[in-house]
């Protein structure tokens, strides 16, 4: 007798060693096709571009950060700002309090609104021992909160803010940086 046995048993024996490379044939095409598709979806990303430049809402040519050696058309600002933070009307909030403000509980607003008070008391000492007037102080808790509320990490705006503040920047420099238009 050989190693199949019945005859029966042969048939059953060739059907799944079929059944097991169509199977195996399947999953390695459903496995490569999305990475096909993947790494072919950007090759006319960049169709068109060199030839004219971008220009930005005063008509003037977009030309990069040349301070940082970053191409044209990078966003500005923090490297953490969302895609598109600088476009357009910020919908959900109306600069009082941060997105999902009404989901949150009576604790968790209560937890953010005592870190804010705390981050705007190390921006205040901060800018204090970097020799501030007591109005740029002012103006710099204001633009730490402002930030805050137009829906910016407490967390990373504090450390954005105490940033600027020992490089020296003003309140002005700040609110800038976050796109936020003030008048003094």
């Amino acid at each position: 007798m050989d190693r199949a046995g019945t005859p029966k048993e042969r048939v059953i024996l060739m059907h799944a060693s079929r059944l097991a490379l169509l199977l195996g044939l399947f999953g390695y095409a459903l496995f490569t096709t999305p990475c096909a598709w993947a790494a072919g979806k950007d090759k006319d990303k960049d169709k068109g571009k060199g030839k004219t430049e971008e220009k930005d809402k005063e008509g003037k040519a977009d030309q990069g950060d040349k301070e940082k050696g970053k191409p044209a058309g990078t966003p500005k600002g923090p490297a953490d700002r969302p895609p598109g933070w600088d476009q357009g009307k910020k919908t959900g909030w109306e600069d009082e309090y941060p997105p999902g403000w009404d989901k949150k509980s009576d604790e968790e607003k209560a937890l953010w609104r005592k870190e804010v008070q705390e981050g705007k008391a190390e921006v205040k000492q901060a800018a204090a021992g970097k020799g501030a007037d007591e109005a740029e102080q002012a103006k710099l808790q204001e633009a730490f909160e402002r930030i805050c509320r137009k829906g910016g990490e407490v967390p990373a705006v504090k450390s954005d803010v105490l940033e600027a503040v020992k490089k020296g920047q003003q309140a002005a420099d700040v609110f800038k940086q976050h796109g936020i238009t003030v008048e003094y």
